[in-house]
């Protein structure tokens, strides 16, 4: 499944090239057309300690964390991810997904650090609160910087897509297959009937028949699916939005190179990103010398290393910042 996120990501840079390219920094269609044919090719335990009080302050410390040891310099860029579940065009809100890929050709490897959206951490200057605030208080800026400060952790650029575009994104590809389970079939049309009542369509719109196991699903079931929580949890969550990614990348891995060209020059106005078109070519080769890479994950929290609570009615993650600061050191490695 990884891997399949790693391609996805190689996607996403496409959209940022295609999108260079008509600012006026020109790929011709030879050369895009190249480029497309080579990415078809790549087909809790909890510990305990103290929870961190309102008033609370990063330990001097801390700063050493900030600065990256002589030793990981040449370990690969680092790219931040940003999914963005609003209805903002201008791709304001909170943030829902954030991955950092540490992209290391040289070594032949791909490492993901995904960050739990409701982790309560200090947002420089606003204060303490979940880390997806910090993209809507500052945008990539201040959520790289929250980043850099609670996990010691630097990002080398940005991609901040609309997670909520997926929709029309699915539809657009002509549908996905996804294994479905009868409780995830409830809560998806539990979230359907909820969206069709706050747009006034009728009650049973898009609405899927029971049965579970492998369902064709438009992009409202998809994005209704990519939703589910409260059935299970925010961890379960992430896996179903990353079942999600694999099942569009190997949809759009699918199309002709015609209708595939059109897909994306559909949605590359929506990326946003610090990427110039130089960069952007340069991790699209390191991406495709990495198909065939390892492929490793984190989550953060790693386990045992956090607490759930309920602060001012909310609730949080409190993650132990020392002992997840070491993990994440400890994988991406030198």
């Amino acid at each position: 499944m990884l891997l399949r996120i790693a391609c996805f990501f190689l996607i996403v840079l496409l959209y940022c090239v295609f999108s260079a390219a008509g600012a006026g920094e020109g790929l011709t269609d030879a050369e895009l057309a190249q480029l497309l044919a080579l990415v078809k090719q790549q087909s809790e335990s909890a510990a305990d300690f103290v929870v961190l009080p309102e008033d609370y302050q990063n330990p001097e410390e801390a700063a050493s964390f900030l600065v990256a040891p002589e030793s990981s310099e040449g370990a690969g860029f680092r790219l931040l991810l940003i999914g963005v579940d609003t209805d903002n065009s201008a791709l304001t809100g909170r943030s829902d997904t954030m991955v950092l890929a540490q992209l290391d050709p040289g070594n032949g490897r791909v490492r993901l650090v995904s960050f739990m959206r409701d982790l309560y951490v200090e947002i420089p200057g606003r204060g303490h609160n979940r880390l997806n605030a910090a993209y809507a208080y500052g945008g990539s800026d201040l959520l790289i910087r929250t980043l850099e400060n609670s996990f010691g952790v630097r990002a080398d650029g940005y991609l901040a897509v609309n997670f909520s575009l997926m929709s029309e994104l699915v539809d657009a590809i002509g549908g996905i297959e996804i294994e479905v389970t009868d409780r995830e079939l409830d809560s998806l049309n539990a979230i359907l009937d909820y969206a069709n009542r706050q747009q006034r369509r009728p009650r049973d719109s898009d609405k899927l028949a029971p049965g579970a196991g492998l369902r064709s699903l438009s992009g409202p079931q998809t994005l209704a699916y990519a939703r589910i929580r409260k059935m299970d949890s925010d961890y379960q969550r992430v896996i179903r939005q990353q079942q999600v990614l694999g099942a569009i990348l190997k949809r759009m891995l699918a199309l002709d190179f015609a209708s595939l060209s059109q897909v994306l020059t559909r949605f590359i106005p929506e990326v946003k990103t610090d990427l110039s078109i130089a960069q952007a070519l340069s991790l699209l080769g390191d991406l495709l010398l990495l198909s065939s890479a390892q492929v490793e994950g984190l989550r953060v929290p790693v386990g045992g290393s956090a607490k759930s609570r309920i602060i001012r009615g909310t609730y949080f993650i409190v993650p132990n910042l020392s002992t997840n600061r070491q993990a994440i050191q400890d994988f991406l490695g030198p």
